[in-house]
């Protein structure tokens, strides 16, 4: 498979079911270049931005392991990204990945300004990644709490009341 067939691939998919998104999963995930085809066309294409985030977090979803350099050009283009769907996806990838501390101190203010996204569940998917840079930056911890404790006393959706309770009680 190169980059066009795949890019081609993602342009038919209708942006609702995700069946079609799984199906070329299924059928190059044993492609070596796949991947990186993947986060390729995350990067460059923004056509393909929302389809190729999502496969790249079904990878992750299945336990699969992204390289250090993949995961930061992933996580280095965060504050690019167009499409909300795509911003829940990556913000989504970083619990189940592995977080530097350099990586973390990088990615710390994008994701910082999606603590205030109008979009509820890129909001709550913030605060969780929020809580896992705090993790790696324990300096930041106190600062955190005190965010997280001041937005859930607002009136804040239930989906990101909930997740700020369960980051306050494993702070």
């Amino acid at each position: 498979m190169d980059k066009q067939h795949l890019e081609n691939l993602l342009f038919k998919w209708d942006k609702k079911h995700t069946d079609y998104l799984k199906s070329i999963y299924r059928a190059n995930i044993h492609n070596p270049s796949f991947i990186q085809l993947l986060i390729d066309l995350y990067l460059t294409n923004t056509p393909s931005e929302l389809p190729a985030s999502w496969l790249i977090k079904h990878y992750c979803d299945a336990g699969e392991t992204l390289t250090q350099v993949q995961v930061e050009q992933i996580l280095n283009n965060l504050d690019a990204l167009t499409d909300w769907g795509s911003r829940l996806h990556i913000l989504q990838i970083i619990p189940k990945i592995q977080l530097t501390e350099h990586l973390a101190r990088q990615i710390e203010p994008e994701i910082r300004k999606l603590l205030t996204s109008d979009n509820k569940f890129v909001k709550a998917a913030a605060y969780e990644a929020c809580f896992e840079v705090v993790q790696v930056i324990p300096a930041f911890r106190d600062e955190f709490k005190r965010i997280c404790e001041g937005v859930f006393c607002a009136s804040e959706s239930a989906s990101v009341r909930v997740k700020i309770k369960r980051i306050l009680n494993n702070l």
